[in-house]
């Protein structure tokens, strides 16, 4: 499945976004390749279009969100692919398999 090339908005700057193509990863083992069918828009997403790129100031240290970035964490989509040994289970247990329709934690960063 890698080396597919797929379109991601990137934005590149504050204020500018770009259409650009990325290789379709491999899910590594432990993972889950998820195809995204929709994409939420938060609050977090309009203030970094903004410039403002801390995040989690309130609860901490914030992080740094350094350009260019994939913005948009409030997805639903499907499985596509899963590392490893392909057994991969959901947050209460429950085993996944392609096709699945899933939720992804908005606040779970892969970094």
């Amino acid at each position: 499945m890698s080396g597919i090339p797929v379109l991601a908005a990137t934005l590149v700057e504050p204020g500018r976004y770009e259409l650009r193509e990325y290789p379709l990863p491999d899910p590594a083992p432990g993972c889950v390749l998820v195809k995204m069918e929709l994409s939420g828009i938060c609050g977090t997403d309009k203030h970094t279009y903004q410039g403002f790129t801390t995040q989690y100031a309130g609860a901490g240290e914030g992080k740094e969100i350094r350009f260019p970035i994939i913005q948009g964490h409030e997805n639903v989509g499907t499985v596509a692919a899963i590392g490893g040994n392909g057994h991969y289970a959901d947050f209460e247990g429950v085993p996944l398999k392609v096709g699945d329709r899933v939720i992804v934690g908005a606040n779970v960063s892969c970094g």
